[in-house]
């Protein structure tokens, strides 16, 4: 099961969202769920930045449109 999460890059909620994700592929990964953040940003390089600073685990993609 492929769990998408969109979010803008300036939702606050998206901070409590993010390692929540990861928690969840954590306990769940090995029953075939798989958790996705798409940031929502016209700067393609936002999404990579909060995976990156966050050290999240599950995949953070970005979509400019």
């Amino acid at each position: 099961m492929l769990l998408i999460y969109l979010f803008a890059v300036d939702d606050l909620t998206a901070a409590r969202t993010l390692p929540a994700l990861d928690a969840l592929a954590a306990e769940l990964g090995s029953r075939g769920v798989q958790p996705m953040a798409i940031a929502l940003s016209p700067d393609w390089g936002d999404g990579w930045l909060l995976a990156r600073a966050g050290g999240y685990r599950s995949p953070v993609a970005n979509d400019p449109t």
